[in-house]
C-alpha cells in the first residue's frame, strides 16, 4: 500500500526549506528530492551515489545531507538526499530509521518507534 507524508527538507543553516508530499517507499534506501528544489534552499552536493532503482535502472546521482522532519513528528536530524529528476519526492528506509518511524502499511501511517536496539 501507498501512502504520502508532508515532509519538510531544510538546509543544514536551516534558513531555508520547502514542504512537499513524499511517497513513503519501504523499498527505497534513500530519500529522494527535486534537484531543483534542493538547489533552491542551497544544499551542497557532497559527494555522489550510485543506486539501482526498482526498474533496474542504474545511475550515479549527488547525494547531500539535510534536515528533515515529517509532520506529526516532532523530530528533526539530518538525514541524506539524493537529488532527483523531476518532481519526484520518495521518503526513503534510511530517512525513517534516521527519524525513528516506521510503517504501518495495513493502515498506511507511520508510527514513532519508541525504543531501537543499540
Amino acid at each position: 500500500m501507498q501512502f504520502y507524508v508532508n515532509t519538510i527538507i531544510s538546509n543544514l543553516e536551516k534558513t531555508k526549506d520547502f514542504s512537499a508530499s513524499f511517497l513513503v517507499d519501504t523499498g527505497a534506501k534513500f530519500t529522494i528530492a527535486p534537484a531543483r528544489m534542493l538547489e533552491k534552499i542551497g544544499a551542497p552536493i557532497l559527494d555522489q551515489q550510485k543506486v539501482v532503482y526498482a526498474n533496474g535502472q542504474v545511475e550515479t546521482v549527488p547525494i547531500t545531507s539535510c534536515w528533515i522532519s515529517v509532520d506529526g513528528f516532532h523530530r528533526q536530524l539530518p538525514c541524506s538526499v539524493l537529488f532527483g529528476k523531476g518532481d519526484i519526492c520518495l521518503l526513503g528506509m534510511e530517512t525513517l530509521e534516521t527519524l525513528s518511524l516506521g510503517v504501518d502499511t495495513r493502515n498506511a501511517k507511520l508510527f514513532t518507534i519508541e525504543a531501537l536496539e543499540a
